[in-house]
């Protein structure tokens, strides 16, 4: 039996004897229906409530949700969004193609004012695959060119487009021939091959010596995509990306960075290019865009590339839908007012101080990655092997949503906690304590 059928069925085993009957039955009726992948199944537990950081399931059991698919930046039902929509409701829902809404543009020219450029372009879609597929094609349509990179271990959608230039093996095994073009090159952090000893700044060096041949024998690419910092909290060295930048100018190729998972504040400053002073041609957005209420998503592009206006890219029908116009309108909004990236960024450094005490603790934490509010546990430490530390983070993330907490699911031999932005001081202060419990709780497995 493959090791991932194991997993599934072993997660699925515990839910059945942690949940009641009542919360069982509706998990089993979700699992009759939905399709099963990898990734989403079986689910953990059911939600018949959320407000700010807390998830309620339908026995009224709590838990803290410090995953949220990193879509829940303002927390869950925000009272100044939930007014908001309200309000749209009853006025418009969707402007078809071919139309448009004074919501839509004002979404837009905010987009392009806190990307830095009024005069960029902005094309919205309903999921960050979308948008990342789009991108894709503004890219090849801008240069007249087909070819990608792309990193190993990097994720940017489950479209055919998106699947072709993601790293992850096990997302695409079984779909046969992907989009020709689409080259990889090794990830600037640790990939699973800690055995090579090398240090951040050495997988960052060889990413890029890798990149530089590719462009060598190539050429002709139209674009780099990546995801500026990538989820699970694998942040490059501050002088990586300026160099990638002047590789691509050397070659006239594009840089097209995702920031759907962890941009717009999660990891301290509103747009990631800021952290690393380079400039994108092409910045993607989604997840937490829609306030936890409305799927929508986007691409912001430099106005200066030259895109043929017969190619009809980002022509698709929710476009311009006013709901989900709104949810990001309100959203951005927000966060400019409370100053949510700061927050981020302030508060990421009280958590990241708290799990370095926890991990000093905890001979099984190899290490404590962290930007901003997007913090993680790696375990694949020398005395586990990587089935060990994969099995020790199944244990670890069961036993946080025992005690009340909601990591991201396990990837890799680690647990990512990607906190609201609203979180406040205390919620934070108790969710650690109940990551270390759950840790000691891992080690007498």
């Amino acid at each position: 039996m493959p090791s991932a059928t194991k997993s599934l069925m072993s997660r699925n085993q515990w839910s059945i004897e942690t949940n009641t009957a009542g919360e069982r039955s509706l998990l089993e009726r979700d699992m009759a229906f939905s399709i099963q992948g990898n990734s989403n199944a079986p689910c953990v537990m059911s939600v018949r409530r959320a407000e700010g950081i807390w998830l309620e399931d339908s026995d009224g059991r709590r838990v803290a949700d410090l995953y949220g698919n990193n879509a829940h930046h303002i927390g869950y039902r925000h009272p100044v969004l939930v007014a908001a929509l309200h309000r749209q409701l009853d006025q418009l829902t969707l402007a078809p193609r071919g139309l448009t809404s004074e919501t839509s543009i004002e979404l837009g020219e905010t987009l392009a004012r806190m990307w830095g450029d009024p005069n960029a372009k902005v094309g919205l879609t309903p999921s960050g695959g979308d948008a990342n597929d789009a991108a894709i094609c503004v890219a090849k349509a801008a240069t007249n060119r087909y070819k990608t990179i792309s990193f190993y271990d990097s994720f940017h959608g489950r479209n055919a487009g998106t699947l072709s230039v993601g790293g992850g093996y096990n997302d695409r095994r079984m779909l046969g021939p992907v989009m020709p073009g689409t080259l990889k090159v090794p990830p600037p952090w640790r990939h699973g091959d800690e055995h090579l000893g090398l240090d951040e700044e050495d997988y960052a060096r060889h990413s890029l010596n890798a990149m530089r041949t590719v462009f060598e024998y190539e050429r002709d690419i139209a674009a780099v995509v990546a995801e500026t910092i990538r989820n699970y909290a694998h942040v490059p060295p501050d002088w990586f990306w300026g160099e990638v930048r002047a590789l691509c100018d050397e070659y006239g190729t594009l840089m097209v960075m995702d920031e759907i998972a962890t941009g717009l504040g999660k990891t301290g400053q509103l747009f990631n290019h800021e952290r690393f002073g380079f400039r994108p041609d092409v910045t993607t957005v989604g997840k937490a865009l829609g306030g936890a209420a409305m799927p929508v998503a986007g691409m912001i592009i430099n106005p200066d590339l030259d895109l043929p206006q017969e190619s009809d890219i980002g022509y698709v029908t929710h476009e311009k839908n006013a709901m989900s116009a709104r949810a990001a309108l309100t959203t951005l909004q927000i966060m400019e007012t409370a100053a949510l990236a700061d927050r981020s960024k302030s508060l990421g450094q009280i958590a990241r101080v708290r799990l370095d005490e926890v991990a000093s603790r905890h001979a099984s934490v190899r290490e404590v990655r962290s930007a901003g509010l997007m913090l993680t546990l790696d375990f694949r430490n020398p005395s586990f092997t990587r089935g060990q530390a994969e099995a020790f983070a199944e244990a670890s993330f069961r036993a946080c949503v025992e005690g009340g907490v909601l990591p991201v699911f396990p990837h890799a031999g680690s647990i990512t906690f990607s906190m609201p932005l609203v979180i406040s001081e205390e919620d934070l202060s108790d969710s650690i304590e109940v990551i270390d419990k759950s840790l000691a709780v891992a080690e007498t497995h």
